[in-house]
């Protein structure tokens, strides 16, 4: 998974009204805030800066960084939605994620190839996302491609198990353990077929064995009698 975000159109997302970004080639990219709200005397805090990066990931999972649903503008009643491209190795992917919009009113589309992927509703097309990008899960970008001050899933924070999923989830090494355990899960299997081949071959040659030794002690013993009756001339 090669992934090159290009551009990020936002409109009516928490405190955004409208921003279109391009994501592409930016380098280092410094972004002031401005909080213009005459209700509170921050300079910066809630004027967007991180809802951009909120929006990136909401597009994708559906999901927030900070957890919330309520994701639309509290001062407009016009709904959101957010259409985020980018692309994974080689192909072009178009997202669209919409809330209570007047236009494209509660909706996901998913365009792969300007081909349309999504599915018959908000679940399905959710679906096929996942099963698109099965990597890209809120813990991934929030821990990896989204680090921001005091986010609840930054890398740095998880536990060393946690980190070390992340890393094997970037690396594909999970899916190359899991290779290897269906493997040998495989292989398990046929040794123990063919164990079990050779025990239940064992037991009839053992069952054989006792047969034959069954039978040789008979005719000892068979001897042994006629032995017993055979008159001493004749045996001389």
């Amino acid at each position: 998974m090669n992934l090159r975000f290009k551009q990020i159109q936002i409109h009516n997302f928490f405190s955004i009204s409208d921003i279109q970004l391009d994501l592409d080639y930016e380098g280092y990219t410094v972004i002031s805030g401005i909080n213009n709200s005459q209700l509170d005397n921050a300079n910066s805090n809630g004027s967007g800066k991180s809802a951009i990066w909120e929006a990136l990931c909401w597009a994708i999972t559906g999901e927030t960084i900070r957890g919330t649903n309520q994701v639309t503008k509290l001062d407009d009643n016009d709904g959101c939605y957010v259409r985020l491209q980018f692309y994974n190795d080689n192909d072009f992917i178009e997202i669209l994620r919409a809330k209570d919009h007047k236009e494209y009113k509660s909706t996901i589309k998913f365009i792969v190839n300007k081909e349309d992927k999504s599915g018959k509703g908000i679940r399905d097309t959710q679906k096929a996302i996942q099963e698109y990008l099965p990597e890209l899960n809120t813990l991934l970008i929030n821990s990896v491609i989204i680090l921001g001050q005091g986010l609840p899933y930054r890398f740095s924070n998880n536990t060393p198990s946690k980190r070390k999923e992340i890393l094997e989830t970037l690396s594909k090494s999970d899916f190359m353990i899991l290779s290897i355990k269906d493997r040998i899960d495989k292989r398990k299997q046929v040794l123990q077929t063919d164990l079990r081949a050779v025990e239940d071959k064992l037991l009839s040659l053992n069952t054989t064995k006792a047969n034959l030794n069954n039978q040789l002690n008979k005719l000892n013993n068979d001897l042994i009698e006629i032995k017993k009756q055979t008159p001493s001339s004749l045996e001389t």
